[in-house]
């Protein structure tokens, strides 16, 4: 049999580059447009933080808010999808979701681009 080639060569995914300002140090730098200071919770100024990202249904969503800066800063007990969320992590969620759809909005493009980019239900 000739032309077949062993090993055959792997596929490779094409990775989608962040830009320079979003690694330091080969430590991803995430920015958020609720808060400066991503160390305290937005919310209580708790130190004790987990970064929530709002959209966070699949991989690209969450690499679009890493881009868009819809990351917030949030006590444990305020993190809508973590171990210890409380009563007002729903509350919260559709607060943040709120807010990030009309930033978008003014700042980006038209709610069907929104909703091209995220999953959203309002």
């Amino acid at each position: 049999m000739t032309g077949m080639m062993f090993p055959k060569e792997k596929k490779r995914k094409n990775k989608r580059k962040s830009p320079k300002n979003v690694m330091v140090k080969g430590r991803k730098r995430l920015w958020s447009i609720f808060s400066v200071n991503m160390n305290r919770c937005m919310y209580t100024g708790s130190s004790e933080v987990e970064r929530h990202h709002v959209f966070h249904h699949t991989s690209e969503e969450k690499i679009r808010c890493e881009e868009y800066g819809f990351i917030a800063p949030l006590r444990p007990d305020l993190h809508p999808n973590g171990a210890r969320a409380g009563r007002y992590a729903v509350q919260v969620d559709r607060d943040l979701k709120e807010r990030s759809r009309e930033y978008y909005l003014t700042n980006y493009g038209t709610e069907e681009d929104f909703r091209r980019e995220f999953y959203y239900v309002s």
